[in-house]
């Protein structure tokens, strides 16, 4: 049987995910859905379709097959994953602040660990039904130029997509901790610097990046023969297995969301009334 302390962290979290899954089904919201994942679906396709018509036959199939994993990659786990929880994810204190309902957290045991965690996971699993819709959605225009590799590169775009999402996830939340009212533009410079440029930089400091552990599971994970391997080895990580890049990914959510979580619990938040 289960004491009071842990039926708390169950409940209480649960709980609160119930409640945003209900309040977030807004006619906005749904439309923002929409076209985080539709928007990308349209591109690609037409981005494919243009592809295949000017493909040359002398093209090996595993570097086409590569090509396009990499273009969808781009777009559903990096772009469309940031962009949705940059919205969902980052307010998770300071829309509670505004609401004024943090209060009703502050007074209730493990009331703001519960806010916490139940809206980062309303947020994850959002962003991960778009994405993983919109990789759904682009199965025939894979399969156009692909053939043969076309479920290994929806598994492995949905597989991305998931720890895309509770890794950015875990992060835009503790930045939304750590500053409320200006968080949603410190998580889209965290993105640019960090993710965008500091993930390609050829050095060591590139491997604690989100970013570069995902591009490094999705050529391993692909497991593609390529003609040429030793011009990409700087922006992918070659030498480890993909339970390393994994663990490291597990290590990276554990941290930034622990951390979160202390933040959230020893800080005192003003609310509007008191502003």
């Amino acid at each position: 049987m289960l004491d009071v302390r842990q039926r708390k962290w169950l409940w209480g979290p649960w709980g609160v995910m119930r409640f945003e899954a209900l309040r977030s089904l807004t006619f906005w919201r749904v439309m923002v859905w929409f076209s985080l994942t539709f928007f990308p679906v349209i591109l690609l396709s037409v981005a494919i379709s243009r592809i295949s018509g000017r493909i040359v036959a002398d093209v090996p199939p595993g570097d086409l097959a590569f090509g396009v994993a990499s273009l969808i990659f781009i777009l559903l786990p990096q772009v469309v994953t940031i962009l949705s929880l940059l919205l969902w994810a980052t307010p998770v204190v300071h829309s509670e602040l505004e609401g004024q309902t943090w209060v009703y957290a502050v007074v209730r045991p493990g009331g703001r660990r519960s806010v916490l965690l139940g809206k980062y996971v309303v947020a994850v699993v959002w962003t991960i039904s778009a994405t993983c819709v919109a990789a759904t959605c682009l199965i025939p225009a894979i399969y156009r130029l692909t053939g043969e590799h076309t479920i290994r590169i929806w598994a492995v775009t949905c597989l991305l997509n998931v720890l895309a999402a509770f890794a950015y996830g875990s992060a835009f939340v503790l930045i939304g901790t750590l500053l409320q009212r200006r968080a949603m533009v410190a998580g889209f410079l965290f993105a640019l610097i960090v993710e965008a440029l500091l993930s390609l930089v050829p050095a060591v400091i590139s491997q604690f990046t989100v970013s570069f552990r995902l591009r490094s599971l999705l050529i391993q994970c692909l497991d593609i023969t390529l003609t040429e391997t030793d011009s990409i080895k700087t922006f992918f990580n070659l030498d480890h297995s993909p339970i390393v890049h994994f663990s490291g990914l597990l290590a990276y959510v554990a941290i930034t969301l622990g951390f979160a979580l202390w933040r959230v619990q020893s800080s005192q938040f003003a609310w509007q009334s008191e502003l």
